[in-house]
């Protein structure tokens, strides 16, 4: 297997996970999951959460939980700086 087959392979993974999550809030919201506005949200929500998962990964005695959390609530302020 190729670098480029592995890149194009966890592109397919991260699409799908994407589209899980923009389902999930679809049958929560009835907005559809295909919709521009919707993929904007999942990207800025999946967006906040990715660098709480790089922090764990680097160090798993931190709680992954309230790292999210914690993104997620910037998230939800807005991004304030």
């Amino acid at each position: 297997m190729s670098i480029l087959e592995l890149w194009a392979a966890n592109l397919d993974n991260i699409t799908s996970g994407l589209l899980q999550l923009a389902e999930a809030v679809d049958e929560r919201g009835g907005r559809d999951a295909a919709d521009p506005l919707m993929r904007s949200f999942v990207g800025a929500v999946s967006g906040a959460i990715v660098p709480a998962w790089f922090a764990w990964a680097h160090d798993s005695d931190l709680d992954l939980a309230a790292g999210i959390d914690d993104a997620l609530r910037h998230l939800e302020a807005g991004l304030p700086l």
